[in-house]
């Protein structure tokens, strides 16, 4: 059998026997919010249907099962069980009857769907290093870089310029001695003397 006890707290109190297990749960709603406890124990199945006494700030649950009697208590959101009667007052709450248990775990308000996120803006940028160059953003939102002395370069990956070792051009040799880059039509590598004819 599954009763429910509404407490002056504002708690909902549910009580289940399955078997030989005693499964309490408590249930506060609040300003779109829900917590929940419970606890399952191993009390025998129940004689008679409990009975829920008022405590201080809290509950006192009386079980009375083929086991002995049991005591569980409610403090705030805690749970805690105990073997034998525990002194009560005489303020006893009303148990109502379930056909079966509700579903505690839902929530009682809807969530609204997120809305979708906006395009990212990004904020211009450009790096100088010796010769070479790099810019990102401007205008436009994607991303675009470009190197000194007008090469364009996709990706956002700069390259080295027209005079810099590394790139190959018409107008670009290497010194097969020492790797400088020197210019067509130069004779003699400027770095390290080596002909270059």
């Amino acid at each position: 059998m599954i009763y429910s006890c509404d407490l002056p707290s504002g708690q909902t109190l549910y009580l289940e026997n399955q078997g030989e297990m005693t499964n309490a749960t408590v249930l506060m709603k609040q300003s779109g919010q829900q917590q929940q406890s419970g606890s399952s124990v191993m009390t025998g199945a129940w004689q008679i249907p409990p009975q829920v006494f008022l405590m201080g700030g809290g509950a006192v649950v009386r079980l009375t099962t083929a086991r002995g009697v049991w005591s569980l208590m409610v403090q705030g959101m805690g749970l805690s069980v105990q073997s034998g009667v525990v002194e009560v007052g005489d303020q006893v709450m009303p148990l109502t009857p379930l056909s079966q248990m509700p579903n505690v775990a839902s929530s009682s308000f809807s969530m609204q769907p997120m809305q979708p996120m906006q395009p990212m803006t990004m904020n211009p940028m450009q790096m100088q290093m010796g010769n070479m160059g790099m810019s990102m953003g401007g205008a436009s939102s994607q991303a675009s870089s470009s190197v000194s002395e007008g090469n364009s370069v996709g990706n956002g990956a700069a390259s080295p310029s027209r005079d810099s070792p590394g790139k190959a051009s018409s107008n670009v040799k290497f010194c097969s001695q020492c790797g400088t880059g020197v210019k067509v039509g130069d004779r003699f590598c400027s770095s390290c003397g080596h002909s270059l004819g």
